[in-house]
């Protein structure tokens, strides 16, 4: 006997295996029409099972142990097992209670707890994809796509959810609502033992031991990196970056730790941005500094009053004062406005600049607004390299700087009329003064005098050292040569002298000669 025998399809008829023809749509179906779930098996094994729910069917498919309880238009597409919980593939996937979530495959993946319905608020059109033990608990329109012992969860009652929320995958990675906060839109992308607790929009990359809890912040990997919430410190880390490294800390509103080893931005502040290094700290566990930097390096810190304070890198610098700034180097100090590099300078006079050398010992400042330079080996300016080079410099021992004067480095030579430049000199107005806000005094030339009487300057406002040399030597030679011409017009004045007393004296002689003859 067959379905052709009873009929074929029919308002009484039956299914054939071969197929059917002449199906009416929304009456002809093959299905149950009382509340009973409808099976398909293999080898007497469930394959997939249709459950009835009031607003919308269960499809529960895959192993026979997987099961929905509680739910409406939930799925299990596949995976699971029928062995005991836990059990690495054969551990049944299931679903309780739910609306519109879907389970994809894997093992011993689940929404909500088993047991009895309970107060929680249930984690609707959410879908775990596969991998093993995940769960989506008390947590709306959230997504796990795999790996393993992922959770997104509430805080603890109906209040706060994880609502909007992803794990891409990696093991044993958690995102869930804390307190009185709802975590909105959180994402782990994979990792292990990475955590999101409270905040909208908050993202953990990947990285092990992760822990974020500020809106708008991200940890982009690492390990132990942590970013606070409200429940932490004066108020969260909203919007902040810690891109890697390893126990790294952000507790600020959009602050930045780019990587590294145990660095710290403190409380309270916006901006502050680390960029790496091991052990830097902008305030500490304190109020950390407005927008301040440290770029890198080893246990550098700025102070919270080092607002915009800044410390390019090295070891052990720090900033004290706002607008200061250690370039580099060890051991380096900057206040409010300075700047320090080196080998423990000490800019802690306001507005100080200090740069020290290799020598091992403090070289401070000691007035506000000064200028400070420690350099054994002395100091070199140069304009270049080629024939129109020229140095300037200074080293231990010298009295003053030495400047380049090589006849080499220079052209259109012309001879100076060194009596002209006496002249001039001698016409030269000379002042006794003080600058202007100053009670220190001074004697010599006015550079306006100067430039109108020589002009070899192009800036009739300064004095140029060399030319002021080279005046004072032209002028000496005129000075010694005019000497020389009246010594000699003397000495010929006095020659003619001795030769009349010559011969003076003849003829006095010669006139004793005569009145003894007589």
């Amino acid at each position: 006997m067959n379905a052709v025998t009873f009929g074929g399809v029919g308002p009484s008829g039956y299914w054939q295996t071969t197929g059917n023809a002449g199906t009416s749509d929304g009456t002809s179906f093959l299905g149950t029409t009382d509340l009973q779930p409808l099976e398909l098996r293999v080898n007497g094994q469930r394959a997939l099972r249709l459950e009835s729910a009031a607003n919308g069917p269960n499809i529960i498919g895959g192993s026979g142990g997987n099961y929905i309880s509680n739910a409406i238009g939930a799925t299990i597409s596949g995976g699971g097992g029928n062995g005991a919980p836990n059990t690495i593939l054969i551990a049944p996937n299931f679903a309780q209670p739910v609306v519109g979530a879907t389970i994809a495959g894997g093992a011993a993946n689940n929404f909500g707890t088993p047991g009895p319905a309970n107060s929680f608020p249930t984690p609707d059109f959410s879908t775990i994809s596969g991998g093993f033990s995940n769960s989506i608990q008390s947590s709306v329109y959230s997504s796990i796509a795999g790996g393993a012992r992922n959770l997104i969860i509430s805080g603890g009652n109906a209040s706060p959810q994880a609502r909007y929320s992803t794990i891409g995958g990696g093991i044993g990675n958690i995102i869930e609502g804390r307190f009185y906060f709802d975590t909105i839109g959180g994402t782990i992308g994979g990792g292990q033992s990475n955590h999101i607790s409270a905040g909208t929009a908050v993202t953990i990359g990947g990285g092990s031991g992760n822990l974020n809890m500020a809106n708008g912040a991200t940890i982009a990997g690492g390990i132990n990196n942590f970013i606070p919430g409200y429940d932490i410190g004066p108020r969260p880390a909203a919007y902040s970056t810690i891109g890697g490294g390893i126990s790294n800390i952000v507790q600020s509103l959009k602050s930045t730790i780019c990587g590294g080893a145990n660095n710290i931005i403190g409380f309270e502040t916006t901006g502050a941005t680390i960029g790496g290094g091991e052990g830097n700290s902008l305030g500490g566990n304190d109020y950390a500094p407005q927008d301040g930097t440290i770029n890198g390096g080893q246990q550098n810190y700025i102070s919270s009053e080092g607002i915009y304070g800044s410390v390019m890198g090295g070891q052990s610098n720090v900033v004290t004062g706002s607008y200061g700034a250690v370039a580099g180097g060890f051991g380096n100090i900057a206040a409010t406005n300075c700047f320090a590099a080196g080998h423990q300078a000490q800019a802690t006079n306001q507005g100080a600049f200090v740069w020290a050398d290799s020598q091992n010992a403090i070289f401070a400042s000691t007035a506000n607004d000064q200028v400070s330079f420690r350099c054994q080996g002395g100091v070199r300016f140069t304009s270049g390299s080629g024939a129109g080079n020229q140095t300037v410099s200074w080293t231990p021992g010298n009295g003053s700087w030495s400047f380049s004067s090589d006849r080499n480095l220079k052209d259109r030579l012309e001879p100076v009329n060194v009596q002209s430049v006496l002249d001039k000199v001698d016409q030269l107005p000379l002042s006794e003064w003080c600058y202007k806000g100053y009670d220190q005094r001074h004697i010599g030339v006015m550079a306006q005098d100067f430039h109108a009487a020589f002009g070899l300057n192009d800036d009739d406002k300064v004095l140029n050292d060399a030319d002021l040399h080279g005046v004072t030597l032209a002028a000496i030679q005129g000075l010694n040569r005019k000497f020389e011409q009246e010594l000699s017009a003397k000495d010929a004045e006095i020659e003619e002298l001795r030769r009349t007393i010559q011969e003076i004296t003849r003829r006095l002689d010669g006139m004793a000669t005569d009145h003894k003859g007589n």
